[in-house]
């Protein structure tokens, strides 16, 4: 056989674009870039680079390798810095002069580095083992406050992904799920250092079901971790649209998080041009959930019940938004968003 490689390639660029607006006191943007460079070896090996700017930042690069030809096992090796800003507003501190504070801003910069040994269960499937070191740093600017810590530990990792579509799923399923530990230590500006274990989690269910032109998408998620420091390493956040929708994007922040949704849409408009597609879909949401500062908090009663309306574009640039949300506690926003992550 004579076989001719393809005219482009090995290496690949994608862009990605997202906006959202709440039409009241806050916008949300991210622009992002990805390279892939693949045939690294000849059993197939990668190397990935991301960046993205915007309300969160994040410089994301991997090598990944199979070890085999039918690439039924692997290795990879990678590292990861971001710079967040979270809003706590159910945190209680006093500072200096002995005034309470319940609405705290806090800045997480973090530098993650992390080595894996993988086995490809199936093309959609994959069980990784890892350890990872991060170092990074919290920082309290209204009260002067700033934690620096190390971590290290192992975690294990289960994927199974054969959504057919990631924002607008018709067909297949998806499951993930960490668990994993981590030895800290904490060098706060002032005060003694603190040293401890940390075990942390998160899981993740995607389902679609579909029939005809009707898609109704259930979905749950939940992580947390059990470390009791002032703030959370392993912040989890809610807000947005179909993340409790009416509150802003990351306005929730807490030691742990849950959250159940189901979203119905409905395929109005095929516009099914041969090599494009923009189909238009009207919808809605039902969601429940809520962040918590301890896993004996977590209740059905204590979490917010939220929902949405929207209409939605699956377009060249990624998902486009026109939506309502509203919440049980008086939140409500509307939004426009547009595009997604790589």
């Amino acid at each position: 056989m004579d076989i001719n490689e393809k005219s482009w390639g090995p290496g690949y660029l994608n862009f990605s674009l997202a906006f959202e607006d709440d039409f009241e006191s806050r916008s949300d943007f991210s622009f992002g870039a990805q390279y892939i460079y693949t045939d690294l070896t000849d059993k197939g090996g990668e190397w990935l680079l991301e960046w993205q700017l915007g309300s969160w930042k994040n410089i994301t690069t991997e090598f990944y390798f199979p070890i085999d030809y039918q690439q039924h096992f692997f290795t990879a090796f990678g590292a990861e810095t971001s710079n967040e800003i979270r809003r706590f507003d159910n945190f209680t501190y006093y500072d200096l002069n002995a005034n309470e504070l319940k609405n705290i801003d806090a800045k997480y910069n973090q530098t993650n580095a992390y080595v894996e040994m993988g086995w490809n269960i199936k093309p959609w499937a994959a069980l990784t083992l890892g350890y990872q070191a991060q170092t990074g740093s919290i920082t309290l600017s209204s009260i002067d406050r700033k934690d620096n810590y190390d971590l290290y530990g192992p975690y294990l990792d289960l994927t199974y992904d054969d959504l057919d579509s990631f924002f607008f799923p018709a067909n297949g399923s998806y499951f993930n799920s960490e668990i994993g530990y981590s030895n800290t230590l904490r060098r706060p500006d002032f005060g003694k250092r603190e040293a401890g274990d940390t075990v942390y989690y998160k899981l993740s269910i995607i389902k679609p079901f579909t029939y005809n032109r009707h898609t109704v998408v259930a979905s749950m998620k939940t992580a947390g971790s059990d470390a009791d420091n002032l703030l959370p390493i392993y912040a989890q956040d809610l807000g947005g649209l179909f993340n409790l929708s009416g509150y802003h994007r990351y306005e929730l922040n807490g030691r742990y998080s849950a959250l159940t949704s189901l979203v119905y849409r409905y395929r109005v408009i095929d516009n099914n041009f041969g090599a494009i597609k923009l189909p238009v879909y009207v919808g809605a949401s039902l969601e429940k959930g809520g962040v918590w500062d301890r896993s004996s908090e977590m209740s059905w009663n204590s979490a917010i019940t939220a929902g949405s309306v929207y209409v939605a574009v699956d377009s060249i640039l990624g998902p486009v938004y026109l939506s309502y949300g509203q919440t049980s506690t008086g939140e409500s926003s509307f939004y426009l968003s547009l595009g997604g992550t790589l």
